[in-house]
């Protein structure tokens, strides 16, 4: 036999052998695939049918507040909800509950009974409602979230949902600042959604309520995301499906305040015994530097949903009015504080040098006398002296001799009656009483019938000059008053964002000599007046102020002070207002807590 033919028979009987292995190894892999293809192709068709992905929307975080300074004053913590899908859980053919889902399981860790489960499972498996997750228990503690995860394949249908919410990480507290959030629910859904066409809010998610959380609810609430989860043939949750892609989460921006935290925990650390309310401020731009409202309520109880209704029949059953934002909803007679405008208008008609003589009293007329808190008197001033020592007398009959709509005027030129607008809320205008208020409220019929008022006559005009009677007034709108004297003639608009663009609210055209007069007036005020508790021994300091006591028919008197202070260093100033309900004079306690602020802001210059 030659080589070359015993070759070919090798050749021969390898490739014999090749095909014969191959056969024996994939013979079982060929078998296996005819089993999956043709005998079990029914089983294995139906299971990938029940396996199936679900779209979670993944909830935005929204953005962190902080102070001036960077300190955080509200964050964001996650809370868990345990929910379920309908459709998950209930047999298509049966239209039963799986009898392998772990009722049992479900009520010893989260305390959910079988019948109160089963009811909310079946009333919700109809419509498209069955493809939507429902949360039958909202702030599921994480450790009891783990415990239940480690038996997922038993409970089909069961989702956690990451929900963040807020919580207030500072040790002020500013409430009324930063105010909360409330759950969207179906009905808020809806009429939120017609506000804001560009985005829209789902069930679940959270809007702010009050304070700046509803006033930047638009830039705080971030985007949510969309995340594809497969779902087995079983009803659980294997995971994200990485193959599809779903949207990313946006959080919300953050917010840097004007708050200045150091200034803030002094004014409610001031406050905390007392009704009452504080701004301090930067009239250089507008910027609130603190912002005080006494009493406050605690924002912790919305950290975990909605607030028990045992802690809303508290705030709401409390006498002092906790929900009461007094620094703009407060609405009080501002008193002697009101004195600079009427002194504005006897400027602006050149009877600032008249004198009149205040022997503790004036009499309107023979029914209608009215006291000066001096009840001495203060004998003969002028403008300039009455200011200093708030006579009561000398406005009384200097405001006698003015128009009484041109006071009307000025006043509200000082947004008093108006809105001063900030960018908070349920800001009030308070009240400057017009003519046409004043007829309707006091008019009345005599016994022929004929109609006639006599508001005129009764020391209407007398008690608006000093700030009494039909006058009402913001604590706002009162610090805004100091910070037209401030900047001789014009105001910023109070904001409570840094940085913000500063916007000049309004401008009062009155001479130059008049805003120095007013300068030098509140400034004399504090050095030899009624506002002498609120200077402080400090050699680059300049306080200016004026003191003011509201009557009170409820009550003691109302204690004001307004005023602000000026570096002479760096020229930096604070105004500030401070509000003590039933606090007696404006030269006791209200210039007292001045004089602390005061101090502070100089002490504390950069």
């Amino acid at each position: 036999m030659t080589t070359r033919l015993l070759n070919r028979l090798n050749t021969y009987f390898r490739k014999k052998a090749l095909f014969y292995s191959a056969v024996i190894i994939f013979l079982p892999i060929l078998f296996r695939f005819f089993e999956l293809q043709v005998i079990d192709y029914n089983k294995y068709k139906k299971l990938a049918g029940n396996n199936s992905l679900r779209a979670i929307e993944i909830k935005a975080p929204r953005g962190i507040i902080y102070d001036r300074d960077s300190i955080p004053l509200v964050d964001n913590i996650y809370n868990y909800n345990f929910e379920i899908m309908p459709i998950d859980i209930i047999d298509k053919r049966s239209k039963e509950i799986y009898q392998k889902f772990n009722f049992a399981l479900i009520d010893s860790i989260i305390g959910i009974n079988k019948n109160e489960l089963t009811k909310k499972i079946y009333s919700r498996n109809k419509g498209i409602e069955k493809f939507h997750p429902f949360i039958a228990k909202r702030f599921v503690d994480f450790n009891d979230m783990v415990m239940l995860k480690e038996h997922i394949t038993d409970l089909p249908g069961v989702i956690f949902s990451e929900i963040p919410a807020r919580t207030h990480v500072s040790d002020v507290n500013l409430s009324h600042v930063l105010g909360y959030v409330r759950l969207v629910d179906n009905e808020r859904k809806i009429k939120l959604n017609r506000q804001d066409t560009l985005f829209q809010y789902s069930y679940g998610d959270v809007y702010g309520f009050s304070g700046l959380e509803k006033s930047y609810e638009s830039y705080l609430r971030g985007a949510n995301g969309v995340q594809y989860r497969l779902i087995d043939y079983r009803g659980v949750d294997q995971g994200v499906f990485n193959n599809k892609d779903g949207r990313d989460v946006i959080n919300g921006p953050s917010l840097i305040t004007s708050i200045d935290i150091n200034l803030q925990r002094i004014a409610e650390n001031f406050l905390k015994d007392s009704v009452g309310a504080i701004i301090c401020m930067d009239p250089t731009n507008g910027e609130i530097l603190a912002f005080a409202s006494s009493p406050n309520f605690d924002l912790k109880p919305f950290n975990r949903g909605p607030v028990p209704q045992d802690i809303w029949d508290t705030w709401n059953s409390d006498p002092n009015n906790p929900l009461l934002n007094r620094p703009i909803s407060g609405q009080y007679p501002p008193g002697s504080v009101f004195k600079l405008v009427t002194a504005s208008l006897i400027l602006k008609s050149g009877k600032e040098e008249v004198k009149y003589k205040c022997d503790g009293e004036y009499q309107i007329t023979k029914d209608v006398v009215k006291k000066c808190w001096n009840t001495e008197g203060h004998g003969e001033l002028n403008l300039k002296d009455a200011l200093i020592n708030s006579c009561n007398v000398y406005f009384y009959e200097a405001v006698e001799k003015l128009s009484f709509d041109e006071l009307v005027q000025i006043s509200k030129e000082f947004n008093f009656g108006e809105l001063v607008g900030i960018d908070l809320p349920n800001e009030k205008k308070g009240l400057i009483p017009t003519r046409k208020y004043m007829n309707e409220k006091y008019r009345y019929r005599d016994e022929l019938g004929v109609l006639h008022t006599n508001w005129a006559v009764g020391g209407a005009k007398a008690n608006m000059g000093i700030g009494q009677g039909e006058v009402l007034a913001t604590p706002l709108q009162v610090v805004n008053l100091i910070n037209f004297i401030a900047n001789k003639g014009y105001a910023y608009s109070p904001h409570l964002i840094k940085n913000k663009d500063n916007v000049i609210r309004n401008d009062i055209e009155l001479s130059p000599w008049i805003w120095t007069f007013l300068d030098n007036a509140i400034y004399n005020a504090v050095k030899e007046g009624t506002g002498k508790n609120a200077d402080i021994l400090n050699s680059d300091a300049i306080v200016r102020g004026k003191t003011g006591t509201a009557q009170n028919p409820q009550g003691e008197d109302h204690s004001w002070f307004a005023g602000y202070v000026t570096s002479k260093k760096t020229l930096k100033k604070m105004s500030l207002v401070v509000l003590v309900e039933n606090g007696g004079s404006g030269a006791g306690v209200a210039s007292n807590m001045a004089h602390d602020f005061f101090e502070y802001f100089i002490d504390n210059l950069d």
